[in-house]
């Protein structure tokens, strides 16, 4: 009975997860030409901060943040090197993009999307030395302990 239970809840956050910029995909894109008319201001909270020709912008910040904490956990075990340097590329591929299309509005929200990125980068560079040194003093240790 525990295991059905577990499988309606995996179920259930994997459709919210990926369900939510689903709909907000959706619901942009049947309205992408009419975004700033009255009768969908609804969806204003969605294009506000973003550029008109980029009004699918949250979406592809919801897909980021789904990648980097969901999907990552699908690529490779937990911490290890290909998870990190996966997750690293994403986010320099991310960043890129974003430095291409300048999505924001306001200059600020632009560079502060450039900084946080750049943390991210930063922080999995970070992650991907403490494995290397990781892997290195374990090679260390089990070479001079096949030497005794």
């Amino acid at each position: 009975m525990h295991q059905r239970y577990e499988l309606l809840a995996g179920l259930t956050v994997a459709l919210f997860a990926c369900g939510v910029p689903c709909m907000f995909w959706c619901c942009l894109f049947a309205h992408r030409h009419n975004l700033r008319h009255e009768a969908i201001q609804h969806l204003r909270f969605l294009v506000a901060d973003y550029t008109p020709q980029c009004w699918y912008w949250e979406v592809a910040e919801c897909g980021k943040k789904l990648v980097l904490v969901g999907m990552t956990l699908f690529v490779a075990e937990q911490g290890s090197l290909a998870q990190v340097m996966g997750s690293m590329a994403f986010v320099v591929a991310y960043t890129l993009v974003c430095i291409w299309l300048k999505p924001y509005k306001c200059r600020t929200d632009y560079h502060l999307a450039l900084l946080a990125n750049f943390a991210l980068v930063v922080e999995m560079l970070m992650a991907l030395l403490i494995n290397i040194f990781a892997l290195l003093e374990q090679t260390r240790i089990l070479h001079k302990t096949s030497f005794k």
